[in-house]
């Protein structure tokens, strides 16, 4: 179950991971708008714009979301550059808005997405998972530390490395965030998450609550629940 991409923004994801300036340059209308950050990229500078954001090829970008709305797009992807070390900010939500008028891209904005405040061994479990970053993701937990997935318990970093190779990163999981609440020193994280499993009879978007509590910026415990609407 991944996220379906409409075509125009299908372009523009294999445009950004394939460095295709004549790519992304074909979905734009003569007289597109592009903003990063708040700033507008004049056209005369959008090809080295465009390849600074592509990195020669080593950025990927993985969707997390897309929601339509009128003649407007917004695609919600994680940015991740495969050529840097492991670092926490390595992957970064960015969110592309989409401005489409006969089949171009009349304009195109695009921004850092903000979480909201969590603690930093939590963010960095989700930029992990988002990033498919087995390494950063383990290092997230304390060592006598537990997980429980869907009723199941894997105790100690050597279980909580064995769940996470099958069935975080070797399912490509995502979590596209939409809500975080802080609860007695306890944060419950809110996510659509989308990835390679079976799909059947679940509804989209599919909703799972993380139940993070943690000890000195590490996760001592994490319950993964599937709550009933």
């Amino acid at each position: 179950m991944a996220v379906k991409l409409p075509s125009i923004i299908s372009v523009f994801h294999q445009a950004v991971e394939r460095t295709d300036f004549a790519a992304l340059e074909a979905i734009l209308a003569d007289d597109a708008v592009v903003v990063h950050e708040g700033k507008e990229i004049v056209r005369d500078n959008l090809r080295s714009w465009f390849e600074g954001c592509a990195q020669g090829g080593r950025t990927s970008l993985r969707p997390l979301d897309v929601s339509k709305k009128n003649n407007g797009a917004t695609l919600t992807a994680v940015f991740h550059d495969v050529g840097r070390s492991n670092e926490l900010n390595r992957a970064v939500e960015m969110e592309c808005r989409f401005l489409l008028t006969g089949g171009k891209v009349a304009s195109l904005h695009v921004e850092r997405r903000n979480l909201p405040a969590m603690p930093a061994c939590v963010e960095a479990y989700i930029c992990a998972t988002n990033s498919s970053d087995l390494e950063a993701l383990v290092a997230s937990f304390a060592e006598d530390s537990m997980v429980n997935d869907q009723f199941r318990d894997y105790w100690g970093k050597q279980a909580i490395g064995e769940w996470s190779a099958r069935d975080i990163i070797g399912a490509e999981l995502t979590m596209f965030v939409t809500n975080v609440v802080q609860h007695h020193g306890h944060t419950v994280v809110t996510a659509n998450v989308e990835g390679n499993f079976d799909a059947r009879g679940l509804p989209e978007p599919f909703v799972l609550a993380f139940y993070f509590s943690s000890t000195d910026n590490e996760i001592v415990q994490l319950l993964i629940l599937r709550n009933q609407v």
